[in-house]
């Protein structure tokens, strides 16, 4: 399609090699199941759509927070019921004010303990407001956080709201380790300076996978820090842009 999807195959090799390592955790920010009706059917979408789902379960995806175009891509109903991985939302609830997806979920792997709050960004087609308020992600914390145990290593938001949203919530909740998000208006590098909680978007369209290494500390609380500036990502990009042209320029056939 014009709007390629990552290869699941792919996705699959990279996560055995780093199970035996060490503990690991596989998250999705949302905005997974569509992307683009252009060039297909509505129905062939639909069921593309339950097929990413059902692959993404296989692959043990821990928790996913389905963004706005999940939902366009199935609709509710379908979204709440399709066989998936496990769907969180604190900011999605009906009319009367009640969640439609559990707003938390608590993931373990070898003895390591995480709490995970979602934060699906607000519903703009009009056809599904009837349906779906927006909760303010604030508010969507502070009741989340309720409901979270005290005995975890580490406390994340997932999902699809936008930096601006995120920034008026991070010094007003320090219990928040970082933030993993789906692109917002431009793909920024890691925001993580030790003194408020760490930013970290996934890049678009599901073609990456955006791996993170913590060192646990002894305060479950305590903010990511990233030692690492921002002219090295830089320089990184430009070196990884260098060794793709030089593995793909001519060579003189062996024998």
């Amino acid at each position: 399609p014009t709007l390629p999807y990552g290869g699941f195959e792919r996705r699959e090799r990279m996560l055995k090699e780093y199970s035996p390592l060490f503990p690991h955790f596989h998250f999705d920010a949302g905005e997974l199941l569509l992307k683009g009706f252009s060039t297909e059917s509505q129905r062939n979408a639909s069921d593309r759509a339950l097929v990413i789902a059902e692959l993404s379960k296989q692959l043990n995806v821990d928790v996913w927070t389905p963004g706005p175009s999940d939902l366009q891509a199935v609709g509710l109903e379908t979204l709440i019921q399709l066989d998936g991985p496990k769907r969180i939302s604190a900011t999605w609830v009906n009319t009367s004010g009640e969640w439609l997806f559990e707003p938390t979920a608590v993931v373990e792997s070898e003895g390591i303990k995480i709490g995970v709050i979602g934060l699906s960004a607000p519903v703009l087609d009009p056809l599904m407001q009837s349906s779906i308020s927006f909760l303010d992600p604030n508010e969507a914390v502070v009741k989340a956080l309720r409901l979270l145990p005290e005995d975890l290593d580490l406390i994340v938001a997932l999902g699809s709201i936008n930096d601006d949203k995120i920034q008026t919530i991070q010094s007003q909740h320090p219990e928040i380790s970082a933030y993993l998000t789906t692109r917002g208006a431009s793909y920024d590098t890691p925001q993580a300076d030790g003194q408020m909680s760490a930013i970290i978007e996934a890049p678009e369209r599901g073609r990456y996978v955006q791996q993170i290494y913590i060192r646990l500390g002894s305060d479950a609380s305590t903010p990511l820090y990233n030692p690492i500036k921002d002219q090295y990502w830089r320089d990184l990009i430009v070196k990884r842009q260098r060794d793709i042209v030089d593995q793909t320029s001519f060579e003189e056939p062996q024998t």
